[in-house]
């Protein structure tokens, strides 16, 4: 999808605005451990995936996030966590998920 907005000259639409709020795709470029989405992993790696979704009537855009993983066999979305997007190419980042809370692993909050 970065290739998509880069190869359009949009890049400037989607720095500055996501469905009527500022947003910081700057931010996706190596900050806050945003790597592209070709860069994710293929083996069954459970991974958070984000993308950007227009609106086509209002022109709103705004980041959708899931957590999502690759098929082992096939390298594509695993069918189990399918959200609309059909294809990991449908996304433009990934990044690895967070470790849980200590206080899971505590007995905490039982």
């Amino acid at each position: 999808m970065v290739s998509f907005i880069r190869d359009r000259g949009m890049e400037a639409d989607f720095r500055d605005y996501c469905g009527g709020w500022p947003c910081r795709v700057a931010s996706l470029d190596g900050d806050g451990g945003w790597q592209p989405i070709e860069t994710a992993p293929r083996d069954g790696t459970h991974f958070l995936a984000t993308a950007i979704v227009r609106n086509v009537k209002t022109d709103a855009r705004w980041w959708e996030t899931y957590v999502i993983w690759a098929d082992d066999e096939t390298g594509e979305i695993h069918p189990d966590c399918d959200h609309g997007w059909s294809s990991i190419d449908d996304y433009s980042h990934w990044m690895p998920l967070p470790a849980p809370p200590d206080a899971a692993l505590k007995g905490e909050g039982e």
